[in-house]
């Protein structure tokens, strides 16, 4: 079918309402010369036949709504009611579904749509789609809704220590760990050492243990170190200490990634239908969605065995459940993500001694990822001069019940051959009932990279552990172990297999009493036998009383203890001990105080009349900002808040408070979650009296270790009124734009001439006016009275180059 051209003003203004204006023409008899003095005049071809016609063409050029969002063009719509036809060329264009190669006009009731409705009176076509799992129709547990959080970052120093001090019968020897490290955003030039001194007249000695360049790779998740590291690679390959560089993926600075595969649904709803899941005994409800295709991703559900249902619910209370079976793992990855690391440098040896030293060059890699969300493949490799290891492995669901690990290595070294290394798992993990067993079998030529370089080489592993609730809140659990002899002749005590046997149960009736019981044997060079208990039982949040005792080779223990706030992770913790070991009466107490400037944590025993104590301080020292900060440990991310100059702002992070800025208005705000956004304001009610904020709620995202940069628009506001006039002594005319200078905050003047100025603001000049007739006010440093009045001298503009940009012109005061 043709277009059909522009209709005429009339039939622009609506077909129908043209119809009604015919019919009433009709009625009164307008006469032609009336008509002709009317400018609304209808068209001398109004006739009945002609709104007949005008009808059964339809509304013609119209708008088109689909979803709430009008489109720019016009669409051409013809017929009426259930009969209404849209040109399928334009319908194509706005993206509705035009099946196969349909042209010209289209009736609407054929298109897969939703629902539609012609608004006369608007002249607009109103369309809502079929859903195809987009807006409400797709439901991510992993989703989140993150605002625009800045990412700003302030250069630091700090230094990480752990100093302990151990003080007995020999004499007293301290020793600690120090770290030095400057922290830019994803940038850290860190070092360590290692402290040693003792009661007798050798100096101190001093070691140095680690030293490196970092650099996370923005959003990649990648981490490249320039220094000293642990290799990273697959569960199989023996990390070793190297001097180089490493290249890996670290999905920690990725919070938002979603690493291993968790259910996903997809269906169709033709109503509006409510949807709930049904998901490690928890039920999330997800609202309403559209007709169309929908989809839930990321459901959540616990590692292991597991079952999700899904609930529909119609408009008419219809309910439709669908289970879905899923076998989630840590260990599997989703679908097209990947992990790796690239190892290359020095090997370490004798790491922390006097011996210190680095030795050959070796290089690691591996690479793994997920091709579904049942299977992940790894490929590895490592060597040396001399020796080269390789493999392959892959971690697969069985049916839904169960997840299993095949690996196959291969070694070839230039003094002792080759070899392979077999390791092979299964583990099926659920609510009632989980299992795991595992072999690994070595061959007598297989080596590795800390093996030819003369550590121990691997040796076979047989594990094998069941648990089960043998009642309510009762579980109970059996494992073995058994570590194959040892090759390597210096390794004595590995030349023979060591076999371990447990049994543990766990009895909690209630959240007040806790009962557990062990037993089991060992057997390498001898065979003993080992059963211990122990009851705790609970008053009140903060205290606890335990009793124990076990009897292990030979040799009994008993232990009456008390346990002081042991659940919570700051503060005050302490514990007291007073039992027997053998024949031997002992006490010991302990305390550790997790504070906001450092940890401490004291302890002493007390046996065979003889006493040793122990104390110990951990935490973290940062410059940033001009000041020194004390905080205890910590391997989070930290915020300096900048209240301008004014103190006691209180800050708080996500709704908690956590302190007040100093006298020079900042605070810095400890155990920010690395890469997570995380929301930082202030608590308006405590506000200090002259002070005001006028932009508290800031989202911010900090790098692991590193300093986040927060500035709150605050400043103290003590405000006088004065009064504005020109040079000849008349009130300024209310409106006129203010400029505070040195800050730039702008104000207007009022009525007669009156100003409200901030005395706390600093500021000692006023711009008054518009660009072309400005003037300017001095502040005194003394202010006037109220009744007196500060003059606004005028400005000239100074005369210059011609201007190409925008840039307001140079001004001088005029005397």
């Amino acid at each position: 079918m043709a277009r059909r051209s522009m209709p005429n003003l009339s039939r622009r203004a609506g077909n129908r309402l043209f119809a009604f204006a015919t019919g009433v023409a009709a009625l009164t008899g307008v006469s032609p010369a009336n008509a002709q003095a009317d400018p609304f005049a209808l068209p001398k071809t109004a006739t009945a036949s002609a709104v007949a016609q005008t009808v059964a063409d339809g509304p013609g050029l119209s708008e088109l709504e689909i979803d709430g969002r009008i489109h720019r063009r016009l669409v051409e719509l013809a017929g009426s009611g259930s009969g209404l036809t849209i040109d399928a060329a334009a319908a194509l264009a706005a993206g509705l579904p035009i099946e196969g190669e349909a042209s010209g006009q289209v009736r609407l009731d054929s298109l897969k749509l939703h629902q539609w409705r012609f608004d006369a009176l608007r002249q607009r076509l109103i369309i809502r789609l079929l859903r195809k799992s987009d807006g409400a129709n797709l439901r991510d547990f992993a989703a989140r809704e993150y605002e625009d959080a800045q990412r700003r970052t302030i250069a630091a120093l700090r230094l990480d220590y752990d100093l302990n001090m151990v003080a007995g019968r020999g004499g007293a020897q301290a020793a600690g760990l120090v770290g030095g490290a400057f922290v830019k955003g994803d940038l850290v030039l860190a070092t360590s050492a290692q402290i040693a001194a003792g009661s007798g007249p050798r100096p101190a000695p001093v070691r140095r243990l680690d030293s490196f360049a970092q650099l996370r790779l923005g959003n990649s998740g990648a981490v490249i170190t320039a220094g000293d590291f642990v290799s990273a690679g697959s569960a199989t390959q023996r990390p070793v200490r190297m001097g180089g560089i490493q290249l890996t993926s670290d999905f920690r600075h990725r919070p938002d990634m979603v690493t291993s595969p968790m259910p996903a649904f997809t269906g169709n709803v033709a109503v509006p239908t409510s949807l709930d899941i049904l998901a490690a005994d928890q039920t999330y409800q997800l609202g309403e969605l559209e007709p169309g295709e929908f989809t839930v991703r990321n459901i959540p559900i616990n590692p292991g065995r597991g079952a999700v249902a899904v609930r529909l619910t119609d408009a008419l209370g219809r309910e439709t459940i669908r289970t879905i079976d899923f076998y989630q793992s840590h260990t599997l990855l989703r679908k097209g993500l990947r992990s790796y690391a690239l190892n290359a440098g020095f090997v370490r040896r004798r790491y922390g001694t006097d011996r210190d030293t680095y030795g050959p060059f070796g290089a690691s890699a591996y690479y793994r990822r997920g091709l579904s969300p049942f299977l992940t493949v790894e490929a590895s490799a490592e060597m040396t001069p001399g020796m080269i290891n390789a493999g392959g492995r892959g971690d697969f669901t069985i049916g839904n019940v169960a997840l299993s690990t095949l690996e196959l290595r291969r070694s070839q070294s230039a003094s002792g051959g080759g070899g392979f290394l077999l390791n092979a798992a299964i583990e099926s993990i659920g609510n009632r009932l989980s299992a795991r067993a595992g072999v690994s079998v070595p061959t007598s030529g297989y080596a590795d990279v800390a093996s030819h370089l003369g550590d121990s080489p691997p040796r076979s592993q047989v594990f094998a552990n069941i648990a089960f609730d043998l009642a309510r809140n009762a579980p109970l659990q059996f494992s073995y172990v058994r570590l194959g002899p040892s090759e390597a002749p210096r390794y004595g005590r590995g030349s023979v297999p060591n076999d371990l046997l447990t049994a543990n149960l766990f009895y909690s009736p209630n959240s007040r009493i806790n009962l557990s019981l062990n037993a089991g044997m060992r057997s390498a060079e001898t065979r003993s036998v080992f059963v211990s208990g122990g009851l705790t039982m609970r008053f009140g949040a903060r205290h606890a009383v335990s009793l124990g005792a076990g009897h292990n080779g030979g040799q009994t223990t008993t232990a009456l203890g008390y346990q002081f706030n042991d659940h919570a992770a700051t503060g005050l913790r302490a514990q007291a001990s007073l039992g027997t070991l053998g024949s031997t009466p002992r006490f010991n107490a302990s305390a550790i105080h997790e504070g906001r400037w450092t940890t401490l944590n004291g302890g002493f025993v007390l046996a065979q009349g003889q006493i040793a104590g122990q104390l110990s301080a951990t935490g973290t020292l940062i410059t940033t900002g001009g000041t020194l900060y004390a905080r205890g440990a910590s391997e989070n991310g930290y915020a300096l808040v900048r209240a301008g100059k004014v103190a006691g702002v209180p800050v708080k992070l996500e709704n908690r408070l956590v302190g007040k800025t100093d006298r020079r208005g900042h605070l810095l705000v400890p155990n920010l979650r690395p890469m997570v956004p995380q929301h930082i304001d202030i608590d308006g009610a405590r506000l200090p009296a002259d002070a005001v904020v006028l932009t508290s709620r800031h989202v911010v995202t900090v790098p692991q270790r590193a300093i986040g940069l927060v500035d709150i628009d605050a400043m103290y506001f003590r405000p006088i009124a004065i009064k504005l006039t020109d040079t000849r002594g008349a009130a300024l005319e209310a409106g006129l734009p203010v400029v505070a200078l040195p800050s730039g905050r702008e104000t207007l003047v009022g009525f007669d001439g009156m100003l409200e100025f901030n005395t706390a603001s600093g500021d000692r000049r006023l711009i008054v006016g518009a660009a072309e007739g400005r003037c300017e006010v001095a502040i005194p440093k003394t202010l006037p009275d109220p009744d007196d009045a500060l003059v606004c001298r005028p400005m000239a503009v100074i005369a210059g180059p011609r201007r190409t940009d925008d840039s307001p012109p140079k001004v001088a005061r005029r005397d």
